[in-house]
């Protein structure tokens, strides 16, 4: 019997292990980008240059590598992409009109506020200027966003008509569809929720919540510096992590979502509202998906591959973590020449579980600010919760970054 075949829309150093999993259960693995020295490309079976945006051009492939499923892990851009494939083709995958409503910020206000979600006030906007003439019908302070862009890149809180300027200006860079979002910062008790899950035919059967921490210190004010895991009620309340599984999966229902995984965030506001601030329609970055196997021991990046494929995922059942577990984006407070890394032997032997590089010394690395600066993802492991938060508190003194 021939082998089924999926395709990746992206092989960057975190869409590698779905990647290299399917080859491993047998399948045949065509990675699709624009990038060929991405290291994906060299686990799968067939490398396409393609952009994984361009869905017209992806769909053409698809038809002649006759493929039975198509994924876009860790990713939201291409995420439209594998949905209007699927969707052509008779595939599995969700809905194409609820992945792009999920994956551009200002349909996804509108959805939130039609459908009575708690919301914070925003306009999206084409024009600085138009966004400048509505400063007086905003209340701030205020963030403005791209509305397809991620990993918090072009995401500015602004306080004055001049700030919005340079901020709007900035966003247009980082859209697609050169659009941006202006909102109201959401003030929230405690921290950001951070967690992936996943549905089975449109019900959400798995859920795993951690907190957001992030540096202030590298200039950028939404620049993730990690997650810490399991999820933090104190505080928030003992049934915190039902409440963001019983609003995320009424919009899951309402957008008419199948089987698959879903990065979440979200907020418990100072009003007592949880806020969904964002359900991407794929896996986490950051090696969210490594970490919820080490800590859970479910492979979501399996049950992924089998969504895709259409295959029961049935077997797929809520369990909770043992131990505490971080993910640390590894990054520089400055600009230099990447001479590489140390970890403190103690702390390795201790605590570093898993830690991946996507920057090679002698490369150039700039100052953190979003993940597009980032040098690489390590996972670790803490016996308690208080020995976890102490340690993310100069975790940079731990694992240490060498600049030239």
């Amino acid at each position: 019997m021939e082998s089924k075949r999926l395709m990746f829309l992206g092989a960057n150093l975190v869409q590698t292990p779905i990647i290299q999993m399917a080859r491993a259960l047998g399948y045949v693995a065509i990675s699709c980008d624009y990038l060929p020295d991405n290291p994906g490309h060299r686990f799968s079976s067939k490398y396409i240059n393609v952009s994984s945006v361009d869905m017209e051009a992806v769909l053409k492939v698809a038809r002649e590598e006759r493929i039975d499923g198509i994924i876009s892990f860790a990713s939201d851009v291409s995420a439209p992409t594998a949905a209007y494939v699927a969707e052509k083709l008779g595939l599995s995958g969700h809905p194409l009109e609820s992945v792009e409503i999920l994956t551009h910020k200002d349909r996804f206000r509108d959805f939130l506020r039609e459908n009575g979600f708690a919301c914070p006030k925003s306009k999206g906007y084409t024009e600085v200027d138009e966004a400048l003439s509505d400063w007086g019908n905003h209340v701030g302070p205020l963030v403005v966003k791209p509305v397809d862009s991620s990993g918090s890149k072009g995401v500015i809180m602004v306080n004055s008509p001049a700030e919005l300027a340079s901020a709007a200006t900035a966003a247009l860079g980082y859209s697609r569809s050169r659009r941006f979002i202006v909102e109201t910062f959401v003030a929230m008790q405690g921290t950001q929720i951070i967690g992936d899950g996943f549905s089975v035919d449109g019900k959400l059967v798995f859920s795993l919540y951690g907190d957001h921490i992030f540096d202030s210190r590298t200039g950028g004010q939404f620049a993730v510096q990690g997650g810490m895991f399991p999820l933090d009620c104190s505080g928030r309340g003992k049934d915190l992590k039902q409440r963001v599984d019983a609003e995320v999966q009424r919009a899951l229902s309402l957008l008419n979502m199948k089987s698959g995984a879903y990065n979440i965030e979200a907020r418990l506001g100072i009003d007592g509202k949880i806020y969904l601030m964002e359900i991407g329609p794929r896996n986490g970055g950051n090696f969210i998906p490594e970490l919820i196997k080490y800590a859970t021991g479910v492979d979501l990046t399996y049950y992924t591959i089998m969504a895709a494929l259409g295959e029961p995922c049935s077997d797929l059942k809520q369990t909770e973590a043992k131990g505490f577990w971080t993910y640390y984006v590894i990054h520089a407070d400055r600009a230099g020449v990447f001479a590489g890394i140390d970890v403190d032997d103690d702390f390795r032997r201790k605590h570093l579980e898993d830690m991946r590089l996507q920057v090679k010394e002698g490369e150039e690395v700039q100052r953190f600010a979003n993940a597009s600066a980032a040098i690489g993802v390590a996972i670790c492991q803490f016996e308690t919760r208080g020995q976890m938060a102490e340690c993310m508190k100069c975790i940079d003194q731990h694992i240490r970054v060498k600049l030239n």
